[in-house]
C-alpha cells in the first residue's frame, strides 16, 4: 500500500518540498519500500519522534504523521540555513559559514544531480537559489500523487 501522510505544516514551501522529497524517495508508490515500512517519507537517518533505526540506517517513526513532521522540521531547518536545493541535497556551506553534509550526498551513495533536478523541476525553481529567498508566488506547489486517491489540483506556474 502507498504512503498516505501529506505535508501540512502551514508553510507552502515546506509542504511542497517535503511532498516532492517523499515522492522522490518512493513514499507514495504503490509498492512497499523502506520509507513506507519505516513511516519515514523522507528516508531520514534521524529525527524527532524516532523510535528506532532500520537495518539500512534509516530512522523508524511510530506513524507516518510523525515521520512527515520530522521531514518538515528538517526542510524548515535547511530553508532557515539559507541553503539552495543544490546545497540542501548535496552539501556545502550554509549562510552562517558552517559546513552542511547534505541531505542525500554523493558521499552517501546518492545521485545528487538527479535528486536536485527532480526537486527543482517539481517546484519550478533554480536549484542554486537560496530557499530562504523564495516567496510563495515564486514556486509551484507540489501535492503528492497517491495511487488510488483523487488527483491533486494543480497550481499555476510561477510568474
Amino acid at each position: 500500500m502507498a504512503g498516505t501522510a501529506v505535508s501540512n505544516s502551514g508553510n507552502p514551501l515546506v509542504d511542497s518540498l517535503s511532498n516532492a522529497i517523499a515522492t522522490f524517495e518512493g513514499y507514495y508508490n504503490s509498492t512497499s519500500n523502506p520509507s513506507q515500512a519505516n513511516n519515514n517519507p523522507g528516508n531520514l537517518t534521524a529525527g524527532a519522534g524516532q523510535v528506532g533505526t532500520s537495518s539500512q540506517g534509516f530512522a523508524v517513526f511510530p506513524d507516518a504523521e510523525t515521520g512527515m513532521a520530522a521531514l518538515n522540521n528538517q526542510v524548515e531547518l535547511n530553508i532557515d540555513r539559507g541553503l539552495s536545493l543544490q546545497t540542501f541535497i548535496g552539501g556545502g556551506t550554509t549562510n552562517e559559514g558552517t559546513n552542511y553534509p547534505g541531505y542525500a550526498s554523493a558521499a552517501a551513495g546518492n545521485n545528487v544531480s538527479n535528486y536536485v533536478n527532480y526537486l527543482a523541476s517539481q517546484l519550478g525553481i533554480d536549484p542554486n537559489t537560496p530557499l530562504s529567498s523564495i516567496s510563495p508566488g515564486d514556486f509551484r506547489q507540489v501535492l503528492p500523487r497517491i495511487p488510488g486517491a483523487a488527483e491533486p489540483k494543480a497550481t499555476p506556474e510561477p510568474a
